[in-house]
């Protein structure tokens, strides 16, 4: 199982050369989408959270008042978005596709870009069943956002196991920690038969500060050689796209991301070899205005091969109710893969 099979399960790409197609897939979409109900937090006013995802509850801090304030460069990561839990459950399920076709697995290493204050995306596979528990995965997000990113992590990884911090840099914030290797006893499929212990990996989480609109991944000492972080299996945005502004520098770092195999990339990482699988990016969204998403995809399909995931291979509460005919009302949000041009055969 590769990533070209998974691939070869979406049916073909939205053709970014043809706007009429990219629309038509917009209009239908957006068609089914429910009336929307609030700006797609989960609860704006409350300081902290209990967020269950697939059975783990976690406690979540979070800043309404940070919110509120006026800080230039955007306040929206100082809350809890309402598809950053509903992602997490869906990707750390065992029947996910991509775990099913090779894309997660404990050898992978995971960069979420945009995660805010929650860091549920990484905790969820902290304590994900063993086989879909990366190797690494990378947060990132604005300085702000990742002193209460940090006490979330701090204060919930006691239930993936013991854990320790391994680097702490301050400028640009470059925090690592290492869960160690634990076991855990998993189900038997059938009941006849009594559970089993498993072997954990370690699994290495690192915070680090990024600005789509100032940094580069190139340059960012947790991208350097020696740091430990190499090529990048899988590029999650979960809820970024909601000001036109913001998307131009968002798909330009996803390309810093997936060019961990490309010539320019290598002349950091000159020892690793340059024919690593691609890296899949997976944004996932809510579907508001019209001309976001319409813009969101000229600017994805301009560098990457575009598929939106159809309903058959995502959990229900991320059906857009488009793959259907009649009046299906689907969930408000919608997931985009991608892959850099040339970057997959």
């Amino acid at each position: 199982m590769t990533l070209q099979t998974f691939l070869a399960l979406l049916g073909d790409p939205l053709d970014g050369a043809n706007s009429d197609t990219l629309y038509e897939d917009t209009f239908a979409v957006l068609a089914h989408r429910p009336p929307p109900k609030h700006l797609g937090f989960i609860d704006p006013t409350s300081s902290s959270l209990s967020v269950t995802v697939n059975g783990h509850e976690f406690a979540i801090n979070q800043s309404p008042q940070l919110l509120k304030s006026q800080r230039l460069g955007g306040t929206t990561g100082a809350v809890v978005w309402s598809l950053t839990p509903l992602l997490a459950s869906f990707l750390t399920s065992p029947t996910n596709p991509l775990a099913v076709h090779g894309i997660l697995t404990p050898q992978a290493t995971i960069l979420e870009l945009g995660s805010g204050v929650s860091s549920i995306m990484a905790l969820s596979f902290a304590v994900a069943p063993p086989h879909l528990r990366p190797a690494r995965i990378v947060l990132s997000d604005q300085e702000y956002v990742l002193r209460i990113a940090r006490q979330n992590v701090e204060n919930n990884l006691h239930a993936a196991g013991q854990w320790e911090k391994v680097r702490e840099d301050a400028r640009p914030i470059f925090v690592s920690y290492k869960i160690t290797g634990s076991t855990r006893k998993i189900p038997s499929p059938s009941a006849s038969s009594p559970s089993k212990l498993v072997s954990v990996a370690p699994l290495i989480l690192d915070l680090i500060s990024l600005d789509w609109e100032r940094d580069s991944l190139h340059h960012h000492p947790a991208f350097s050689q020696g740091s430990g972080i190499c090529h990048i299996s899988l590029v999650v945005v979960a809820d970024c796209i909601y000001n036109e502004s913001l998307i131009p520098p968002l798909i330009e770092t996803c390309v810093d991301a997936c060019s961990t195999t490309s010539t320019s990339f290598n002349n950091v990482h000159p020892s690793r070899p340059s024919n690593e699988s691609g890296t899949l990016v997976l944004i996932a969204l809510e579907l508001r205005s019209p001309d976001v998403l319409d813009y969101f995809l000229e600017q994805f399909t301009r560098y990457f091969k575009v598929w939106r995931m159809p309903d058959s291979l995502v959990s229900k509460e991320l059906r857009t109710g488009a793959d259907v005919e009649g009046k299906t009302l689907g969930s408000g949000y919608a997931i985009y893969c991608g892959t850099l041009r040339g970057d997959v055969n």
